[in-house]
């Protein structure tokens, strides 16, 4: 998710690019969540640092929702 918000920084200068990359960013993230997840079903991680991680994430994923809302203030005129 970081490689992809990187560049989702380099392409603020079109807004239409600017917002797709970060619904990548968004993808990226909820990905992670669901590997967290398959590792704790199988027994790789322990649910409670899961949790944390997880919680980690829907802040993660919270703000890449409110940089799409206002992406308009973000790209370069």
């Amino acid at each position: 998710m970081c490689a992809n918000l990187g560049e989702t920084w380099r392409k603020r200068c079109y807004q239409a690019a600017f917002v797709a990359k970060l619904y990548d960013c968004q993808a990226e993230a909820t990905e992670t969540q669901i590997w967290l997840e398959f590792s704790v079903k199988g027994q790789y991680l322990e649910p409670e640092s899961a949790r944390t991680l997880y919680r980690a994430y829907d802040q993660v994923l919270g703000q890449r929702a409110n940089m799409v809302k206002n992406a308009s203030q973000g790209t370069v005129q």
